[in-house]
């Protein structure tokens, strides 16, 4: 419909007034996963409008400074309506306060390339790429730094600036969690369980625990086995070793953050 409905009761969210009163930016982020609301608004120009003028007025009323999109898995095929939607979305906005922000958040391997990145350009501040999702079929972590192209953060990253996009518009979404997995035996596959927070993990294992760094991935895994010795899960993570390694491949390539 266009219409916005907080996630939130603004009055039990303390972090908005504390980061303000901080001098922090705030930006905003809209967020959805089904494919059905996606669609309904990429098809309405009158509901894109109603969201343009609703999000303008909020942005006012929040002292905010700019937008995240985030339609997480925007379905195939709509490379020209998300375009025109966020063409749409700049324009409604800069109107409002010339200095507003736009961001998109972009996967890191898009296949049917549905965000076109030479058209949104000149409207989005950053494209920020995300390795937060678990995917495939193989145990491996969320962002490694090199190995699988189409899930690395450099293949994402060199695939991104063929976009003729410059690399000061593009940043690194890295999540500070983990990913279990569950092994597969007999030649199945792996599955994935679910994500497990770095600080879960430190009060789960002992100090004395020695996780595998896997040099191509820059990432490390620890593996659980069973009474008889054999791996049933792994848990891949990043920890602040791994994680410089990815901002220094952020510093060194000239990304955005």
């Amino acid at each position: 419909s266009g219409r916005i409905q907080p996630a939130f009761h603004e009055d039990e969210i303390q972090s908005v007034p504390v980061a303000q009163s901080a001098g922090c930016n705030l930006q905003l982020l809209f967020l959805d996963k089904k494919s059905s609301n996606m669609l309904a608004l990429l098809k309405s120009k009158d509901a894109q409008s109603v969201f343009a003028d609703s999000l303008g007025r909020l942005l006012l009323q929040q002292k905010a400074d700019g937008v995240t999109i985030y339609f997480q898995g925007l379905p195939d095929h709509q490379r020209s309506s998300f375009s025109s939607f966020i063409a749409l979305l700049s324009g409604a906005l800069k109107n409002v306060n010339k200095d507003f922000k736009i961001n998109v958040v972009i996967p890191a391997y898009d296949p049917f390339s549905n965000y076109d990145l030479r058209a949104l350009r000149s409207y989005v501040d950053f494209f920020i790429i995300d390795f937060t999702q678990a995917g495939g079929a193989t145990a491996g972590p969320l962002a490694p730094l090199d190995g699988n192209p189409s899930k690395s953060v450099s293949g994402a990253v060199s695939r991104y600036l063929q976009g003729d996009v410059p690399p000061g518009k593009l940043s690194l979404l890295l999540p500070y969690y983990g990913a279990v997995w569950k092994k597969g035996r007999d030649g199945n596959p792996d599955v994935f369980s679910r994500y497990v927070s770095y600080t879960d993990l430190r009060n789960q294992y002992p100090s004395n625990t020695i996780p595998i760094f896997d040099e191509t991935s820059s990432t490390f895994f620890i593996e659980v086995r069973d009474q008889y010795g054999e791996v049933k899960e792994e848990i891949w993570f990043d920890d602040g070793i791994s994680m410089s390694m990815k901002y220094d491949f952020a510093l060194k390539n000239g990304l955005g953050g």
